[in-house]
């Protein structure tokens, strides 16, 4: 796609550099209902909780250096 094209651009933080007023599957759902896609928060929280659950522990370069809770 042109750069040209590029609508909007999302960011995600997950605390690093902001936090969110309301837990973020309700901040995802608002967001998204004002483009159209109106899934409930219920739906939101479900899809957030099985991607951490799939994702994987991250690996950093130096063994103890980084948060093991961070995904």
């Amino acid at each position: 796609m042109p750069a040209t094209e590029t609508k909007w651009i999302a960011f995600d933080a997950a605390g690093t550099l902001f936090e969110t007023a309301e837990p973020v599957e309700n901040v995802y759902a608002d967001c998204f209902s004002t483009l159209g896609f109106g899934l409930p928060e219920k739906t939101w929280k479900t899809a957030f909780r099985r991607a951490f659950e799939l994702t994987p522990d991250p690996i950093y370069a130096e063994p103890g250096k980084g948060d093991e809770t961070e995904k």
